[in-house]
Parts: structure tokens; C-alpha cells; sequence
């Protein structure tokens, strides 16, 4: 919404929604989308609201208005105020007789274009033109709205109403001519009533604007509000639909848009026509959905998609929004019907800043962030977490993550192994460092690397997965397993590791106590003392809210662990070492890339995504990759760039 209108900041109107059901994969994932009842009222009251907004307020629809429509502010100038030239050098005598000999056959082309289609036309490509007319227009110096109204004379119809005398070379006026009273009228008149009698609506006969439409010709700006109505309509709905227009589309929303006076209580017609029109549209399953309509299937069994569709699954997958003018413009010229003009494109995206919300959001998703703002610890216990300090951690990670995606153009091997960071003076005590060398801006630092290196040691993750006292290693190993191993378990029931304490002499550490519960002799020792505990208890040198520590209630820490990693058992001692393995792996590479692949497809990994994803990996794991190059690899794919055959594409093919 905020990218179609152009607005400064969201409507804010979703905030309203009831939310998407929770799932367990990415915010991106189609399988995982659905628009219940309920929803769906709160975004078709949002879409009403906004379309009256935006249709109401002048600056918000000149925003929306093509190049060749004038200000909304001119819409109510003097529709014909410019002079017709034809009448300053031109008698009756220059043109040919028509109409029985009432009029004159002139050129057309000066003439207001709804006034034209009023005339009946001249076999030589003119219009028949009232003679008595003549004198008035050149009286009125070629103005035709000050000349209608010198020259409309008043008359009483059939029916006794209003009406105007009108000359039958006018086409309706002739068409009914036997059904109307010539009453004082001249000859070649007609009385046509102001109100059409079948209808009881205004017949425009009486409408001192007739004939000339809704604005004043200029090289700049449209000649009437059918044209005007005409460029809306295209340029709107290529942008909301994200692709041209079809015929019978234009036509539908063209007999909204007519309708749009009758339909609200507004007495313009064309900000009534917007308005309706817009609602319809905010409604439509072609803007609310990304819909893909090639069907022709190819040689290798897949359908390729075309240039709009192409804009609009980049523009979605790296800026999350609609497709800018300029990637709109490359899809009409043509420019992404290439692989070389895609890749071009996606490179030229990804260094956009419109793509640091989804890397962050990918980010942020990928390492469950969304909770760092809830985090709560026991109070007095850790006195140097305060309220904001879960927000802060959320800033760090958005800040560590943009510094190695975008200006360091490193790979995820730097993602796991940096020991780099962004602080501010709240989160440098955290981290041992002097507060008062800090303010609240962040600040880049280098932390210490033998405690402290990439995503699993920064404080967000460490707080995150810790309870209101202690650290908790089932926590931090079940999201390693997922994020970074892509090892599936079965679920396990909830456990608090704080629910019972045993006494110091059976359990002095928190590595024990946890050992107790779920090691060798319990129901869960089968995933938790190979799988789950030996990546958690890698961080125990790390309390609940992330700080160093060398002595857990007295005894020295025990992070070591083993673990088994492409096939092939790991050792390690530390946080460090264990991250070192991490970064060595095809394996967590592999899942990495998986996890992209997912975010970026909106669909979960299939089979046929192996080969692919195995590739990607190889070369991240060898250094030749950074995260942007990996992420340019999966969107330049066909697994991206085509599409399966469905139901419907066969039934529709001929």
C-alpha cells in the first residue's frame, strides 16, 4: 500500500488485522498464507478507507495520477474556455450544406472530443455544424462554452419539464426527432428536456459544460475525462496488478469507473470513478495475490515465466513490495526476458537499500529475533539488564548483520566466525567492555576472539535461549540443530530447567543439572546426549544474559562436547572451537543456503532442490561466495525464474 499510493510512511491500517495462525516456517511461506472471513472483512474495510482517502485528498491522488493528467486542483477550471481557430478566418460559404441545409460541414478536429461524438457526421470527414451557430461562435470569439450559452435557448417538453432547443444535427437529437416538440424552437430544432424521461436523470442537454468533458486541451495535459479516465485506469492498474491491463479487464473497471457518481455521493465524476475504482482493484485477487499466468510449457517440462512476472517474484523476494516504476518500465521494454538482463537486475537489487529490510528480516527470522524484545530476567539478579537492553541486542544483530552482508561483502564463514560487533553503551558492559567509552549510538568494535566470534556468541542469541537465571543449552542446541544443521527431531515436551534445583552437592553446575534431566537414564537421552545438549553445552562460558564467564556457582565451566557434522564426529572445547567446525561444514553451509532458499521461494525445500543447494554450498564453504553472491545464485535459477505446470494450466492449454 504505502509503494502504490507513495506514501511517506504504511497506512498503518494492518495493525487492525487478526494475525496469520502460527506456523512453523518462514513469514514468506505461501503454504502457510490464508485470507479467513474474518481477515478478510479487516482488509476490505482497509481497502475501502484508503481508497476514499486517497481518492479525497488531493495530494494523495496526484501522487497516484499518470504524467498528462493536470492537478486535481485544475479539475474544476473552465472546461472550454480555449478558442476554436476555425471560426476567426471561416464563413457558412467555406463548407459544403448538410443536414437538410441547417448546417454546415466542418472540420472536426478543433471541436471538444465529447462534442464530436454529438455530431452527425459529413461524408468528407467532417461534422455537420448548425448554421445559426455561426455568428454566436464568432461572437464568442471561438469559446464554445460562452457561445452554447449565448446560443441555448430554453423550451418546455413533452412532459412540461425543462428542456433546450437543440439542433437536430446533433445525433440523439436527430434520432428521436419525431418524439420530441419543436415548441418554440427553429427549424432544425428540436426541445430536448433536461431530464431524460426513461431515466429521470440529467440527459446533459441542460449542462453548461456540454460537450466539452471534464478538462481544457493543452500539449500537456488530456482534452476530456474520457481520456483521462483511459490513462488512469492503465497506469494505475499496471501498477497494482503489476502487468498491463487486459481488454476485458480495462472495459470492466471503464463501467465501474462510469458508474462511480451514481454509485457515491460525489458530484465529480472523475474523483468518484477513482475512488470506486480503487476499492475494486485494493479488492482484486490480482493485487492481493501474485498471480502467474503463463501456461506455455517448455522442453524441460517447466512453464517460464515473463518479464512481469519475473518483477514481480524479484521484487517481492528482495525488497517485499510491489515492483518499482523503473523494474516495471525493464519488464515492458523487454530487459528480463533475457538471463542476462535477470542477473543484471538481481545484482542491481540486491545493492539497493530497499534489500536491508529483508536481509534483516531473513536474519531475523533465521535466529528467531522477534523475541529479543520480550526477554525477561529474574530482576536483581543481572543488574546490567535493563528494560530496552532485549532491543538493543535486536539492533546489534541488524547492525552485524548489514556490516558483513553489504559492507563487507563477506560470506556466511564470516557471518559465523567475526569477531567484530555493534554496541552501544548499555550492551559494552555486557560484553566487559567500559560503558563510559560509549554512548547510545552504536559503535563498531572488535571483541576479543578467543570469547567471541560471530552470530552464536553475540548477546541476543545467549539471552534469547536462557531463562530468567540460568543459560539454557536444550535452547541453544534445538535452534542450531534447525537453523544450522537441518537436523529434524521429533517434538518434545516442554521442560523447564529451572522447575526443580536439585541440591549443590548432586547438581553444582548448570551443565549437570541439565545432564541429570535429560541425560544417559532419562526419557530423552536419546536425542538430547548426541543431538540436542552437545551444541548448547558449547556455549556454557555464557550466562543468561550472554556474559563471559569462566565459573559457573564455583566450578570451573565445561563447554566441551562432540558432536557429529557431515558424516564425521567433531571435538571441541569451547563456543569458539565448536563455531570453528561450524563454519567448515558442507553441512551447515548447506542448511544455510537451504534456509534461503526457502525464505526467498516462499516454499519449503524439495528434493529436487538438493543438487542446487549442495552446489551453492561447495562454493560458499570454499570462500568463493559472499552471502550476497549466494543469494544472487538462487534467484538466478530456474527453480526461481519457472514454474510446475498445475491442474489448471493443462486444462487451459489447447
Amino acid at each position: 500500500m504505502r509503494d502504490l499510493f507513495r506514501l511517506d510512511t504504511p497506512t498503518g491500517l494492518s495493525s487492525t488485522f487478526i494475525g496469520d495462525p502460527p506456523g512453523s516456517g518462514y513469514s514468506t511461506d505461501t503454504n502457510l498464507l490464508d485470507v479467513p472471513p474474518d481477515l478478510w472483512a479487516d482488509y476490505q474495510r482497509a481497502a475501502e478507507d484508503v481508497a476514499r482517502s486517497v481518492a479525497r485528498d488531493p495530494e494523495l491522488l496526484a501522487a497516484i495520477l499518470p504524467a498528462g493528467i493536470p492537478p486535481v486542483e485544475e479539475l474544476e477550471f473552465d472546461p472550454c474556455a480555449k478558442g476554436l481557430t476555425i471560426f476567426d478566418t471561416s464563413t457558412i460559404d467555406d463548407f459544403t450544406p448538410c443536414c437538410d441545409g441547417v448546417a454546415s460541414c466542418v472540420p472536426i478536429d478543433e471541436f471538444p472530443p465529447l462534442l464530436q461524438s454529438e455530431m452527425t457526421p459529413c461524408d468528407d470527414g467532417g461534422a455537420c455544424f448548425p448554421n445559426d451557430m455561426f455568428d454566436v461562435m464568432q461572437q464568442a470569439e471561438g469559446a464554445w462554452k460562452e457561445a452554447w450559452n449565448l446560443w441555448a435557448r430554453s423550451c418546455s417538453s413533452l412532459a412540461g419539464g425543462d428542456g433546450i432547443c437543440m439542433s437536430i444535427c446533433f445525433t440523439q437529437v436527430g434520432q428521436f426527432a419525431d418524439l420530441t416538440p419543436q415548441d418554440i424552437c427553429a427549424d432544425g430544432e428540436r426541445c430536448v428536456p433536461c431530464l431524460d424521461p426513461l431515466t429521470g436523470k440529467p440527459s446533459g442537454a441542460c449542462d453548461e459544460n456540454f460537450g466539452c468533458g471534464a478538462f481544457e486541451r493543452s500539449d500537456e495535459s488530456v482534452a476530456t475525462l474520457t481520456e483521462a479516465r483511459e490513462l488512469f485506469l492503465a497506469h494505475f492498474g499496471q501498477r497494482a496488478f503489476r502487468r498491463p491491463l487486459e481488454a476485458e479487464e480495462l472495459a470492466r473497471y471503464t463501467a465501474l469507473f462510469v458508474e462511480g457518481s451514481d454509485l457515491l455521493d460525489i458530484t465529480d465524476k472523475f474523483i468518484a470513478g477513482v475512488e470506486v475504482t480503487l476499492s475494486a482493484m485494493l479488492q482484486s485477487p490480482h493485487f492481493l495475490y501474485r498471480v502467474e499466468r503463463s501456461t506455455d510449457v517448455g522442453p524441460d517440462g517447466l512453464i517460464a515465466l515473463d518479464g512481469w512476472e519475473i518483477a514481480t517474484r524479484l521484487s517481492y523476494a528482495l525488497w517485499n513490495t510491489m515492483p518499482s516504476d523503473d523494474l516495471l518500465e525493464a519488464a515492458e521494454t523487454g530487459a528480463l526476458d533475457t538471463h542476462e538482463g535477470v542477473l543484471q537486475w538481481i545484482s542491481d537489487m540486491i545493492e539497493d537499500p530497499r534489500a536491508v529490510a529483508v536481509v534483516d528480516d531473513f536474519h531475523g527470522q533465521y535466529m528467531l529475533a522477534a523475541d529479543y524484545r520480550d526477554i525477561q530476567k529474574q530482576p536483581g539478579l543481572f543488574p546490567n539488564f535493563g528494560e530496552d537492553t532485549g532491543v538493543h541486542m535486536r539492533t546489534e544483530l541488524d547492525l552485524f548483520i548489514q556490516d558483513v552482508f553489504f559492507d563487507d561483502g563477506g560470506g556466511f564463514s564470516e557471518l559465523l566466525l567475526s569477531p567484530h560487533s555493534f554496541v552501544n553503551d548499555e550492551l559494552a558492559v555486557l560484553y566487559g567492555l567500559d560503558g563510559a567509552d560509549f554512548g547510545e549510538e552504536f559503535k563498531r568494535v572488535e571483541l576479543d576472539p578467543t570469547e567471541r566470534r560471530g552470530l552464536l556468541t553475540r548477546l541476543g542469541f545467549l539471552a534469547d535461549r536462557a531463562g530468567p537465571k540460568h543459560p539454557s543449552p536444550i535452547a541453544r542446541g534445538l535452534l542450531q540443530l534447525d537453523k544450522f544443521a537441518c537436523l529434524a527431531l521429533p517434538p518434545v515436551p516442554p521442560l523447564d530447567p529451572e522447575s526443580a534445583d536439585p541440591p549443590p552437592p548432586y547438581a553444582p553446575t548448570n551443565r549437570e543439572r541439565i545432564a541429570l534431566q535429560t541425560g544417559p537414564g532419562t526419557c530423552g537421552s536419546m536425542c538430547h546426549t548426541t543431538l540436542i545438549n552437545p551444541p548448547g553445552f558449547a556455549f556454557e562460558n555464557y550466562d543468561a544474559v550472554g556474559q563471559y564467564r569462566l565459573e559457573d556457582n564455583g566450578y570451573p565451566v565445561d563447554a566441551s562436547g562432540h558432536f557429529t557434522l557431515d558424516g564425521a564426529e567433531v571435538f571441541f572445547d569451547n563456543a569458539i572451537e565448536w563455531t570453528q567446525h561450524l563454519a567448515a561444514s558442507q553441512q551447515v553451509h548447506a542448511c544455510y543456503t537451504q534456509h534461503w532458499l526457502e525464505y526467498l521461494y516462499g516454499r519449503p525445500v524439495a528434493a529436487a532442490d538438493k543438487t542446487m543447494i549442495d552446489e551453492i554450498a561447495a562454493a560458499s564453504l570454499a570462500g568463493e561466495l559472499s552471502i550476497r553472491e549466494l543469494v544472487g545464485m538462487l534467484l538466478g535459477t530456474d527453480s526461481f525464474l519457472k514454474r510446475l505446470p498445475h491442474a489448471q494450466d493443462e486444462e487451459a492449454a489447447p
